[in-house]
């Protein structure tokens, strides 16, 4: 498929999935859908400036941002590569949010565009869709590596099924303040922690195509990653579902749907 724009990949790692918490790890990586190709590639840790959320899932620990850029210090880098790009996640609706809020912090309007979204395209989480296409994935939940296996699979997905023409709106960014010299902090060697949880619902199938089905049941699976879901992130999980106009009866029929799995 030959695309006009730039098809850049985005993966965050984060505190939760609340309108309060915040990107602890991303990436962003430019890929030639033409040939499969990384063009570019940016990926940091970020102090969120309160905890990090549950450990036990992506692996990023306080000691390992202590030192790390806040979202404010590298958000120029970022909105640069991602500025007219047709952004490309599994799971945009959870990156284009959370990305969304980071920017919204600082004043700077953000839009994802249109977007193309893996996990709408698979109906698979990104380990399993991965493994059916044949595409290498050793660390899951590591940003750079989740936005490098995402960049891959899109450029089969594109290649394979192309996006109608209204479907390519890019990404727009509002006016930030960029630095000569962005620094960043790669994560140390080593992957991140996955627990028989994680293990599990990495394998998961799901049974719909409404992208908002799709996009809540994958922020209930990282609700299930750590085995323990709290009243506050009850809460968010309600909220995140009226916010994606998502009824009880679907979320009922999902929940039944999706345990059957397991």
């Amino acid at each position: 498929m030959e695309l006009q724009q730039r098809v850049v990949a985005i993966d965050c790692e984060t505190t939760g999935f609340g309108r309060h918490d915040r990107i602890v790890e991303f990436a962003a990586v430019e890929v030639d859908v033409g040939t499969g190709q990384v063009v570019d590639e940016i990926d940091t840790l970020v102090n969120p400036e309160r905890d990090v959320g549950p450990v036990d899932v992506h692996g990023v620990t306080a000691s390992m941002v202590s030192a790390a850029p806040t979202f404010e210090e590298v958000a120029g880098a970022l909105g640069r590569r991602l500025q007219g790009a047709l952004l490309v996640a599994h799971n945009l609706a959870f990156d284009a949010r959370l990305l969304g809020q980071e920017f919204q912090r600082l004043g700077t309007a953000f839009d994802p565009g249109a977007g193309y979204c893996t996990l709408r395209a698979t109906s698979q989480k990104l380990g399993l869709a991965c493994e059916s296409f044949g595409i290498a994935h050793a660390d899951q939940h590591r940003a750079l590596s989740d936005a490098r296996a995402t960049a891959q699979l899109a450029s089969l997905l594109l290649d394979d099924a192309p996006l109608p023409a209204n479907g390519t709106e890019t990404c727009r960014i509002g006016y930030i303040e960029q630095g000569s010299r962005p620094r960043t902090l790669r994560r140390p060697g080593g992957t991140a922690s996955t627990n028989d949880m994680v293990r599990i619902v990495s394998r998961a199938h799901y049974p719909f195509s409404d992208e908002a089905l799709l996009s809540y049941l994958d922020l209930l699976d990282w609700v299930l990653d750590d085995h323990v879901v709290t009243a506050a992130e009850r809460r968010e999980l309600i909220g995140t579902a009226q916010d994606f106009g998502i009824n009880q009866r679907q979320i009922d029929q999902a929940h039944r749907l999706h345990a059957d799995q397991f």
